[in-house]
């Protein structure tokens, strides 16, 4: 946090100061125990409602805090997540016979294909076993290669951005962009 020196950890919505002006859900979690976090402690209405008016509040999710902005993930199918973006999280699978050097989790720095000029960043950390399929939908901004799937990186609505990626792992352009995006 001394990067961030105005940075606060809140446990629940009412802790926001009025001059908070992102929110970063962080990145480590299962998705139904990030859920059920999150409607234990009044986060699901605010999130629904920081994204029907107030437009003004950034929210950051990050890898597990990017997930449950999606409909949902297969590592809880009985949960729903927001819905902020339309995808659906599933685990890594693969394709073996096609590239035997992929793993899971799929870990370190990779290159990121980018829509120009929205996100400036190219590479950056990864750690993850599950993630979400490209669909090439309007809100898709970066994405990496994985074996022969297109996986997405980043996603962004309104002011809801949601990063597969460890932009705090991710050298001097990961801070960068964090350092922009809480200003």
């Amino acid at each position: 946090m001394a990067i961030f020196p105005d940075a606060a950890l809140v446990v629940e919505p009412q802790q926001l100061a009025q001059n908070t002006n992102c929110l970063v859900l962080p990145g480590v979690g299962h998705f139904k125990a990030y859920m059920t976090f999150l409607a234990e402690n009044d986060w699901l209405k605010f999130l629904r409602d920081i994204s029907e008016s107030q437009k003004k509040l950034k929210v950051l999710g990050i890898c597990a805090g990017f997930h449950i902005l999606c409909a949902g993930s297969e590592e809880a199918p009985d949960v729903r997540g927001l819905g902020i973006f339309n995808v659906h999280v599933t685990s890594l699978k693969p394709n073996l016979s096609v590239n035997p050097a992929l793993k899971v989790p799929n870990i370190g720095q990779k290159k990121m294909n980018s829509v120009p000029q929205l996100l400036d960043i190219d590479h950056a950390y990864f750690i993850h076993s599950f993630a979400a399929h490209s669909i090439k939908s309007s809100h898709e901004r970066q994405w990496i290669d994985y074996g022969t799937d297109r996986l997405v990186a980043a996603m962004v609505r309104d002011n809801f951005i949601g990063m597969q990626y460890h932009p705090e792992l991710s050298g001097t352009q990961g801070i960068k962009f964090l350092k922009t995006i809480t200003q």
